[in-house]
């Protein structure tokens, strides 16, 4: 390698010489050093000469100062390694040769350590809306909610065509003698037969055929006062302050139920059904539906004053039935029921009370016990209406009007024992809603009242 610099300083020097300096001038002086010169054009490659004879080794130069690189050479012999020569001075920095060809592809470099984790972003603007989803399946079935009011009853069907004249009944036996009508002229007094003894009363007859209008007679005051007495017979006068049904079951206990003239103070003398068997007896009825003879969708002053038959179909009367229990002061209530398939049940309440004329006759009742349920305690507070007085706190309805009967109507209620007298399932029929949970008609009531 050191031969092979002294060779190349040598080749400058002679450059050199050929110039300015002498040959013998680069044997004792060091060459001063030129301007790089630029870099020519690349030369094509020269033929390969033969290896020359190896030259004899000069005396070792001084070393010159780095010369341009020279056209490589031919490698020659490699000589003997001669002696290290001192380190020369740093050269300056040479240009940037040519870009050399692209190395070989290295290996896979190790990879990284797993960076931290980044902050969060910002949140992004809303995307577009969405398809919509699938339609779900049902939800579960919700729990039943609460009863509503009654709805209206519908208005009365058109009256059915007259059916066939029936056939002609059996004549009935003669039944209890009806009340004293109006006196008339007075007739003929026929002959005074013996008068019989006085036997029990018969069970009431068929009504008979309707007979010949008979001549007009006369009847002698001395007559209707004997056809009074004969009424009267039969039904035990009480008179006195302070003796109702429950007196006169707690004086006669062994008495039966049927019709009793009391005379109570700040009443009057009046007759009374007495029921004497029910619960302990002693129970004044005041209303009572059995037969459907009687007709009980009237107006305000028929159940203000009372209509029908103690024994039958029978209404008291508002006004009446007032003064008694206002006489009584504490009173409680029965309702005894009857269905057409022939169950019984009753309702029975612990205080039961009904204002004056003042109050349209309101309704106090609590207290319920019994087997038909309480169909009465919702009616609790209201005013009596008929057909001709709207009193019920039914909004834009008129309950007796759409009920067929006079009762105390809330919003309709649950009951009404003065409705019409037909089977069927009907708001217009006599019902009692809880026995037994619907509409259905009853076949029977009785209302009744006693001192608690």
């Amino acid at each position: 390698m050191r031969r092979l610099l002294h060779f190349l300083v040598f080749v400058q020097c002679l450059a050199d010489a050929s110039l300015q300096t002498p040959a013998s001038v680069c044997e004792e002086v060091v060459c001063p050093r030129g301007h790089p010169g630029t870099v020519g054009p690349q030369g094509l490659p020269g033929v390969i000469g033969l290896p020359g004879p190896p030259g004899s080794f000069g005396p070792a130069g001084r070393t010159g100062n780095p010369g341009s690189p020279g056209e490589k050479g031919m490698r020659g012999l490699r000589g003997k390694q001669g002696k290290t020569g001192p380190k020369g001075p740093r050269g300056k920095t040479g240009k940037d040769g040519l870009s050399g060809s692209p190395g070989n592809v290295g290996s896979p470099g190790v990879p990284g350590i797993n960076g931290t984790q980044g902050s969060i972003g910002p949140v992004g603007p809303v995307g577009p809306k969405g398809q919509s989803g699938l339609k779900g399946s049902a939800g579960p079935a919700g729990s039943v909610g609460p009863k509503g009011d009654s709805g209206h009853n519908g208005s009365a069907g058109q009256a059915g065509p007259v059916g066939p004249k029936g056939e002609s009944g059996d004549k009935g036996s003669a039944g209890p003698a009806g009340p004293a009508g109006p006196a008339g002229p007075a007739g003929p007094a026929g002959p005074a037969g013996p008068k019989g003894l006085t036997g029990s009363m018969g069970p009431r007859g068929f009504t008979g055929y309707r007979g010949q209008k008979g001549e007009k007679g006369t009847v002698s005051v001395d007559k209707v006062k004997s056809i009074l007495e004969q009424l009267l017979e039969g039904s035990p006068v009480h008179q006195g302050s302070g003796c109702d049904c429950l007196c006169i079951h707690k004086r006669s206990p062994d008495l039966s139920s049927g019709v009793f003239r009391i005379t109570l103070t700040g009443v009057g003398s009046i007759s009374v059904y007495c029921d004497m068997e029910t619960d302990g007896g002693g129970w004044t009825v005041f209303q009572r539906r059995k037969e459907g003879s009687v007709d009980f969708y009237r107006g305000w002053t028929d159940y203000e004053n009372g209509f029908g038959n103690l024994r039958d179909d029978y209404w008291m009367g508002l006004a009446r039935l007032y003064k008694l229990l206002q006489f009584n002061g504490e009173n409680e209530l029965r309702v005894d029921l009857k269905n057409y398939a022939g169950n019984s049940a009753y309702a029975k309440y612990s205080s039961f009370f009904v204002g004056s004329s003042s109050s349209k006759y309101r309704l106090s009742v609590s207290g319920y016990s019994g087997t038909a349920g309480d169909s009465l305690t919702s009616s609790n507070g209201m005013q009596f209406s008929t057909k001709d007085q709207d009193n019920d706190a039914h909004v834009g309805g008129h309950c007796a009007s759409a009920r067929r009967a006079g009762w105390w109507f809330g919003s309709c209620g649950y009951s009404s024992l003065n409705g019409l007298f037909q089977s069927g399932t009907s708001g217009r029929y006599i019902n009692w809603y809880h026995f037994p949970r619907s509409w259905a008609s009853l076949l029977f009531s009785e209302m009744k009242f006693r001192k608690a």
